[in-house]
């Protein structure tokens, strides 16, 4: 598991708080490497960096990026919860990546609503770098 601090939180839409991570400095954490489409699994993490608690969410960053993005509605469940009360520097855990939503080619149709963009942003991003 790596360990990512929240470097940025903005309101998207309704609901929505987007978090950028990159990350932790002075750990032998590497970047996350992963393929636009997948997800990570988000830990809370105890003082001692144990797992606390996760749950799964898309990435909507696109993979040369440096930071991580997340959309994420905060819908009031146990653990979005605990998301909408963090703060910048907050540490958190990231495993993966997981998955196998993966464009195979940069002519595609892309149809979502809701926080489902957020693959779907990864996917579109990276389809635009190329």
């Amino acid at each position: 598991m790596l360990k990512y601090k929240i470097t940025n939180i903005s309101k998207g839409a309704q609901e929505i708080k987007i978090f950028q991570m990159e990350p932790e400095t002075g750990t032998k954490n590497s970047k996350l490497v992963y393929e636009p489409g997948q997800f990570v699994m988000i830990h809370e993490l105890d003082k001692e960096g144990n797992s606390l608690d996760k749950r799964p969410y898309s990435i909507a960053s696109e993979p040369s990026n440096q930071k991580l993005e997340f959309c994420i509605k905060m819908t009031g469940g146990k653990f979005t919860s605990k998301l909408d009360k963090l703060k910048t520097g907050a540490i958190l855990g990231i495993e993966g990546p997981l998955g196998h939503m993966h464009a195979k080619s940069n002519k595609v149709v892309l149809i979502c609503g809701g926080t489902g963009i957020a693959p779907v942003m990864s996917l579109a991003r990276d389809i635009v770098k190329q």
